[in-house]
């Protein structure tokens, strides 16, 4: 009981922390002015798999810098088809606990018209 809530709220709290880090802009923290990701300003480029693969190695570096709790980190950036969306996969191991590997995905829009 207590053991597995104990699990499933560190993966919840994993995943919202990378999601917020991945979600904010270089620059956007004061007392972390590196932290952060091209990702919101992507969403006003084209979509193209140059641009895709430029943010997966953003996002994939980000993580490496700042997120020290999670390894073997796979990232895949999707642009659908017609739609002003990017979607952000992302697969990782929890470092020191014992549970399965974890995958995170995450859509986000552009607002641009």
């Amino acid at each position: 009981g207590d053991h597995r809530d104990l699990h499933l709220s560190l993966r919840r709290q994993r995943q919202m922390c990378i999601r917020d880090r991945i979600r904010t802009r270089i620059g956007e923290r004061f007392f972390e002015s590196l932290l952060g990701s091209a990702v919101e300003d992507s969403l006003f480029e084209q979509a193209d798999p140059d641009n895709a693969q430029v943010l997966e190695d953003d996002i994939r570096l980000l993580l490496e810098n700042f997120e020290p709790r999670i390894a073997k980190v796979g990232i895949k950036v999707v642009y659908p088809l017609d739609t002003n969306e990017l979607t952000v996969q992302i697969a990782y191991n929890i470092v020191g606990l014992d549970t399965p590997r974890q995958n995170i995905e995450f859509i986000l829009q552009s607002t641009r018209i």
